[in-house]
């Protein structure tokens, strides 16, 4: 649904489908904003965000670099959910269910 709107929108989209594979494209090449969900197969994402952020833990081997802000995407909207993953340092805060228009901003 996700890609469906942000491709109505106009924008080039790049979907990985687990933590690593998200990893292995944001090394690959710079990108305006990543929409990282935070429930993903292999790692969540707040572990995958601390390796963009702090570089790759020490037994990994891709070469993470941040670049544009990344947004929390979750289910859990639980009243202190985006006060907690701001904290953990994400950029923004995207609860689900959503509207293309919540996605625009």
């Amino acid at each position: 649904v996700m890609l469906h709107m942000l491709v109505q929108l106009g924008c080039r989209v790049q979907v990985a489908s687990s933590g690593i594979e998200g990893l292995a494209c944001l090394a690959a090449a710079h990108h305006d904003v990543v929409l990282m969900d935070i429930r993903m197969p292999d790692m969540d994402g707040v572990q995958v965000l601390q390796a963009v952020g702090g570089g790759p833990p020490p037994d990994q081997h891709w070469a993470t670099a941040r670049g544009g802000p990344v947004i929390a995407v979750t289910a859990n909207a639980a009243q202190d959910d985006e006060r907690v993953l701001l904290g953990q340092g994400f950029d923004g805060y995207l609860a689900k269910p959503y509207r293309q228009s919540d996605l625009l901003k």
